[in-house]
């Protein structure tokens, strides 16, 4: 949007300046010139007399113009999964409430004592998700990540209407602590 703005402004007083450099080359073109020439004969003067600065003055342009260009190609991260289902408009749904949803939905599973989700932007408005799901010391593992993909599949592609590109599941079990020895009197 500030770039948008900024390149407006921009061609504008480039059109503008041009206009009226334009309308001074009709009018007077002789003394226009003669003004030109003496500020090129000027410079070039300065160029023998000190050609650092000209050589700072050169790298300050191009580095303006590196910056303008990279803030020209540079996209912001997107915060949103685009939502496939929808018809006649566009609807999006923000990352971290796909992350709130899916852990309400999964927290409820049987064995399971603390899921963590990270969900990321993927391309052309699809969600990458990891899950960490920690669960009871005697769940057995395949079950319990196959459950866990079918729910979050199924809450995110059917029930959200995203569009998944990557889940990732990394169980780990709960600490186990000992029980203390009872003290015999």
């Amino acid at each position: 949007m500030l770039l948008n703005l900024l390149n407006r402004a921009l061609i504008i007083l480039l059109a503008l300046g041009g206009m009226l450099l334009g309308i001074l080359l009709i009018i007077v073109p002789k003394p226009l010139l003669q003004t030109a020439q003496t500020v090129l004969v000027g410079l070039q003067r300065s160029v023998g007399e000190a050609p650092a600065l000209f050589v700072l003055l050169g790298m300050a342009t191009l580095g303006l113009a590196l910056l303008v260009i990279l803030v020209g190609v540079w996209r912001p991260p997107r915060h949103t999964g685009r939502v496939e289902r929808v018809s006649g408009g566009q609807a999006e749904v923000a990352l971290d409430s796909i992350a709130q949803r899916l852990e309400y939905r999964l927290d409820r599973l049987p064995d399971v004592i603390k899921v963590r989700p990270a969900v990321s932007a993927a391309r052309q408005g699809a969600v990458n998700v990891r899950l960490e799901v920690e669960t009871s010391l005697d769940v057995n593992v395949p079950v319990k990540t196959e459950e866990v993909i079918v729910i979050a599949r199924e809450e995110l592609e059917e029930r959200m209407g995203l569009r998944l590109n990557q889940l990732r599941v990394n169980i780990r079990h709960a600490v186990h602590r000992a029980e203390p020895p009872a003290l015999n009197p």
